[in-house]
């Protein structure tokens, strides 16, 4: 090979870029092809127009999670961002006046078993907070 230089084999030596997007269903037929029917990875590699290391990277996802690591979450959108936030202060103000009803409410209470008890209690004073 002496006088050959790399640029002459580019072609052969680096394969080019190509982008494709596969889908989920893609991804776990191509697994259980190979699998179950034997058709080499090359093959399959080719035909999605993927590196062959990229199959087995699918295959190892596949062996550990099934088709979970496939699946793409669904992030939410500004409108369901809107409704979760308006949502969470609805609840925030709801257990505040919870908060404030219940402290009404014990608050006599604590005054009543006081007094019913304050031959026991000698040190506590009665607090009436109003």
């Amino acid at each position: 090979m002496a006088g050959y230089t790399l640029p002459q084999y580019r072609d052969f030596y680096v394969r080019e870029k190509q982008s494709t997007r596969v889908t989920t269903d893609q991804k776990v037929t191509a697994v259980r092809c190979y699998l179950s029917e034997k058709i080499p990875v090359s093959t399959i590699a080719d035909e999605l127009k993927v590196h062959p290391n990229t199959y087995y990277e699918w295959q190892r996802k596949f062996f550990i999670n099934g088709e979970a690591p496939f699946l793409q979450e669904k992030l939410p959108t500004k409108a369901e961002l809107r409704k979760i936030e308006s949502l969470e202060q609805k609840v925030a103000r709801k257990d505040m006046m919870i908060f404030e009803i219940m402290s009404d409410y014990v608050q006599p209470k604590k005054v009543w078993w006081r007094l019913q008890n304050w031959r026991t209690i000698s040190d506590s004073p009665i607090l009436v907070v109003s």
